[in-house]
């Protein structure tokens, strides 16, 4: 599981010394520093962070490895790694997201069977063990953490006992990866974390011991609003008036920013009573699509337009042919053209914050681990030596594939190629930040746009991501099955075909192209797909290979 910036203050105010989460950054940064060591640590990286997986970068990077090759001969491959490592930092820095290994986020069930005692929760969940098969975990402690997002309210993080004394026979040792909780007491546990109920909301289990705070905080009891009354059978005007209305009340966002705001100014953090009355609001814009009874902003209170330091936007940055460029000006682009003309949404102030978000925004500096990363890489003797990393993995594969004839498939091949690079570029162009500028084809295949020079928000930016790497993957599983089956499911001929498509390649320049120049990642792509069909004919033919 993750921290976030709203967890990590709730921590601190119950009591968790802020050394705890600087210790938890730092093996997080020093995990990142380690990538540049070797492309087995780029392949568990990009695994790990579902980097790359539809075109089968990780595999590549395992290959490269196998051979001793070093991706920092490669400027594509470094590339694609350099956008994933700052998109990386970027959660760490700018939103806490920090990893805890210790920890697990889980559906939440309720114990039908009534064996569950009141604060105790049965917690199981599978984590990879030997041979990278998955083992079944159930986690056993007197005290550990449950919570759930968003969490404002100091109340909305909890202890529970975790136990696994569960009689032989129980159809709860049949279940793996959620979390039980008990049907005893007088008020269930998930309410008590900022509303929740078992109709399908995650909640993060916490046994880390450095993040189990010493004091807990009663959990919040908003009265219940109730859903509006029409008196009518809801009619379509109903609902386009309700999306509408949604749209122009939907005040979570800004309620989170301004508790963030005023929770770092405050003695006493989240539990200053300004801090509670906004996580009551937020609670009502959370339920307004089940109420439709917006949230009162007139209550909110008063705050100005200093903030702390971590509340600070991101650099700008660029993504160029010679990789990720930051540039020198950091204009605050929080909010839109549009919201930009209020003057009570503009020039915002910014002070160093004392508190542990500040300190851990300040401890990462992206420039200096890209330019330490750089320096490794430079350092390397295997790129000194100026081996060609695709020249070598095509070497590899001819060898492998001396008696397969795949020339034939060359004009399938370059049809295929044809509709990838067709594909990648209206995602380029459809899924980009910018009215005038596509997204880079690194951007695109790695799976992050992280672009700053479009004026959107990281919100947007981490939204319109999502949305692009769907599409990508589905365009990228439907390339491969074309290689892999053919147009008639034809899977003897997969390696003659992969074969094909990487010549291709390997030989010839891309017709497509854009401002940035030609089309590269086909090669990459292509090799993945190849390599690996090489070890599925290779296994499937052990005996005679």
């Amino acid at each position: 599981m993750y921290l976030n910036r709203q967890l990590v203050k709730i921590l601190e105010d119950l009591g968790v010394p802020a050394e705890n989460f600087l210790e938890l950054e730092n093996q997080m940064v020093e995990q990142i520093r380690r990538i540049t060591e070797s492309p087995l640590n780029a392949a568990i990286f990009l695994e790990t962070n579902r980097v790359g997986i539809s075109t089968k970068m990780p595999f590549i990077f395992r290959f490269l490895d196998e051979l001793n090759l070093s991706f920092g001969g490669d400027s594509f491959l470094s590339h694609v790694v350099e956008i994933s490592v700052l998109s990386q930092l970027r959660d760490v820095k700018y939103r806490s997201r920090i990893s805890v290994e210790q920890g697990v986020t889980l559906y939440g069930i309720m114990d039908e069977t009534g064996f569950l005692e009141e604060g105790e929760i049965y917690c199981t969940f599978e984590r990879p063990g030997e041979k990278s098969k998955l083992k079944k975990c159930v986690l056993v402690g007197k005290n550990v953490v449950v919570t759930r997002s968003p969490a404002l309210h100091p109340g909305d993080v909890q202890k529970a006992r975790a136990v696994n004394i569960l009689p032989s026979g129980s159809p709860l040792r049949a279940l793996s990866n959620v979390v039980v909780f008990s049907q005893k007491g007088q008020r269930d546990l998930p309410s008590q974390l900022s509303g929740g109920d078992l109709d399908g909301d995650l909640y993060n289990i916490i046994f880390d011991e450095r993040l189990i705070p010493p004091n807990i905080h009663p959990p919040a009891d908003y009265n219940a609003v109730p859903p509006m009354d029409i008196g009518r059978p809801v009619s379509q005007r109903d609902i386009t008036e309700f999306f509408v209305k949604f749209m122009e009340t939907d005040q979570l966002g800004r309620i989170s920013t301004i508790h963030m705001q005023l929770a770092d100014r405050a003695p006493t953090g989240t539990l200053d009573p300004n801090c509670k009355k906004l996580a009551e609001m937020a609670s009502t814009a959370v339920d307004f699509s089940k109420t439709g009874i917006p949230v009162d902003m007139s209550q909110c209170p008063r705050h100005d337009m200093i903030r702390p330091d971590f509340m600070a936007t991101s650099p700008h940055v660029t993504v160029q042919r010679s990789g990720v460029a930051f540039d020198e000006h950091d204009d605050d682009d929080e909010n839109d053209a549009v919201e930009a003309l209020d003057p009570d949404l503009r020039s915002f102030r910014y002070y160093e914050s004392e508190h542990v978000l500040g300190r851990l925004y300040r401890a990462i500096d992206e420039k200096k681990i890209f330019e330490d990363m750089h320096r490794h890489i430079q350092n390397d003797h295997r790129v000194a030596a100026g081996v060609d990393v695709m020249t070598q993995v095509w070497m590899h594969v001819t060898r492998e594939t001396a008696l397969i004839q795949w020339e034939a498939y060359k004009p399938l091949a370059r049809e295929i190629r044809e509709m990838y690079e067709s594909n990648l570029l209206d995602v380029m162009y459809d899924f980009s930040m910018h009215s005038r500028y596509p997204l880079t084809e690194i951007e695109v295949f790695g799976g992050n746009i992280v672009g700053r020079n479009s004026g959107s928000t990281n919100r947007r930016i981490r939204e319109r991501t999502i949305e692009m790497s769907k599409r990508f993957e589905s365009d990228t599983a439907f390339i491969v099955q074309r290689i892999v089956q053919g147009d008639d499911g034809d899977h003897d001929e997969a390696l003659a075909r992969s074969v094909a498509c990487m010549a291709i390649g390997m030989t010839e320049q891309s017709r497509f192209g854009n401002m940035f120049g030609t089309l590269q990642s086909w090669k990459y792509f292509a090799a993945a797909v190849c390599l690996q069909q090489v070890e599925v004919f290779k296994d499937k033919y052990d005996p005679f290979w």
